[in-house]
């Protein structure tokens, strides 16, 4: 037998999480959980003291991991591939359970053999070792990627070095004979920042609204405190960011776009999520109770609301477009608390019938998308893409509607009272109607992006547009500029 032969023969031993998998099984089955049955948290510490194999197990009785739409690691896997097809025994050593492994290994057709934790050992470290050396003695390669696949690297063979961390593979190449490195570069800070979402949070400009239509704005005082409740309600919302990425990893992972996020790409770890959600509610929380308390209960009501939408009303018709609405609209609640300024009916009116219709256009956007893909519905959302000409004309009957409170307010005694010259207040009609046009022209046409409100803050029209209302709204305070 020649050398090359030889090699054939040795079973090439593969770890799933972190290494054929850019991601860890149990954190995937326990956002599933968490997705689905959330009330059996308390039930996890439970199960933890049965030991982490125990856990898995439990965890398994109650989810099914779609392995379909996991984040496997391409260019391995082509690898493993052209090593099954010189004949060479392909072996999944994984420390995830044994029922989980196996339908992965059904779903990839590529292993020879499974080995992975039964309830009760946990497959990891030197037990994971112990069965692979029963198995093969030292004549086999291991590819893994984490400290705990140390002592295999050691032991065996050849060591296949995946993903592994600088400190992990300087360890590695001391004691083991490494013949193969899979990298894949990426900054974890820069990931972070990306998941945590910072140009979304152009939306929390909404809590200056309360200020400039007061005309407040000149008070230093209520500056400050809008600019916390920018912070605040930023660092909140990234929170809700990251628990609607958990909860929708799956249906993001067969969207053309979204499956490119952090999370759902399996670029950053789940355990990431579980840190960086409360951490940034508790400094949400932590801004506003200390120099704005009286609007703590508004950041609460969008936290609780954001929640339910993630785990419950973003699969319900037509409600969730109106979850949407009171999400845009509660952020100028949050800052007409802030600074104690109590909010007119035709404000509040105002932004529910805009936001209403920036919501459908959301909708609208995403049926169209859906339908361009060939399928009929979203697994996340209750509507199909026969619903896209009826959420059209919801969506553009209550962007008129919005007009149309526009117009009742410019009559009424509240707006003549707060401008010297509201006259010219009329031209901001026309402007309202023609960008309500535009955007709905936009999404009629396919063009809109899935986010309807953060592609109004980057495009350039609306914010000639916005300008136009500033100067407009200034030039109203103004009794020396009469063109009525």
């Amino acid at each position: 037998m020649n050398a090359t032969e030889a090699v054939t023969t040795v079973p090439l031993c593969v770890d799933l999480d972190g290494t054929l998998l850019r991601g860890d099984l149990l954190w995937e089955s326990l956002a599933l959980l968490l997705g689905d049955k959330p009330w059996l948290v308390f039930a996890l510490p439970v199960w933890l003291m049965a030991g982490r194999a125990a856990l898995k197990r439990r965890i398994l009785q109650h989810v099914r991991v779609p392995v379909d739409s996991l984040p496997y690691n391409t260019e391995l896997l082509e690898w493993l591939r052209a090593e099954k097809a010189t004949g060479r025994p392909i072996i999944l050593a994984t420390a995830s359970d044994q029922m989980l492994a196996d339908s992965l290994a059904r779903h990839l057709d590529l292993f020879d053999g499974v080995m992975g934790s039964d309830g009760v050992t946990n497959l990891k470290g030197s037990d994971k070792l112990a069965e692979l050396s029963a198995r093969y003695g030292a004549n086999f390669d291991y590819a893994g990627n984490s400290s705990a696949d140390l002592p295999i690297w050691k032991a065996c063979r050849e060591a296949i070095l995946v993903d592994t961390p600088a400190h992990v593979e300087r360890t590695a190449r001391q004691s083991a004979v490494v013949s193969r490195v899979f990298s894949s570069p990426r900054s974890t800070l820069s990931l972070i920042r990306r998941e945590l979402r910072f140009h979304q949070w152009l939306k929390n400009l909404l809590v200056f609204v309360a200020l400039i239509t007061s005309h407040q704005f000149t008070h230093l005082d209520m500056v400050w405190k809008a600019c916390v409740a920018f912070f605040a309600f930023g660092f909140m919302a990234s929170s809700a960011y990251i628990i609607n990425d958990v909860s929708d990893l799956q249906s993001d992972r067969k969207h053309h776009r979204k499956r490119n996020r952090p999370f759902a790409s399996g670029a950053l770890g789940l355990p990431w999520a579980f840190a960086l959600a409360p951490g940034l509610f508790l400094a949400g929380v932590g801004l506003t109770v200390i120099f704005i308390p009286s609007a703590i209960w508004v950041l609460f009501a969008y936290y609780a609301l954001t929640l339910w939408y993630s785990f419950g009303l973003k699969t319900r018709l037509l409600v969730d477009v109106f979850a949407l609405a009171a999400l845009y609209t509660i952020r100028i609640l949050f800052g007409a608390a802030a600074y104690h300024i109590e909010l007119s009916v035709w404000l509040l009116s105002f932004s529910m019938f805009i936001f209403l219709s920036l919501g459908f256009a959301k909708r609208a956007a995403e049926l169209a998308n859906l339908s361009n893909s060939g399928a009929t519905r979203n697994i996340r959302r209750a509507y199909v893409t026969s619903d896209l000409a009826e959420v059209k004309v919801f969506g553009i009957a209550a962007g008129y509607a919005s007009s149309l409170v526009l117009t009742l307010y410019m009559n009424s005694d509240l707006m003549r009272s707060l401008y010297r010259n509201p006259d010219i207040l009329w031209l901001l009609f026309p402007l309202l109607l023609y960008w309500i046009s535009r955007i709905w022209l936009i999404t009629s046409r396919g063009e809109m992006d899935e986010d309807p409100v953060l592609f109004a803050m980057k495009d350039r029209t609306t914010m000639l547009v916005v300008l136009s209302f500033i100067i407009i709204m200034f030039l109203a305070t103004r009794s020396w500029f009469r063109i009525f």
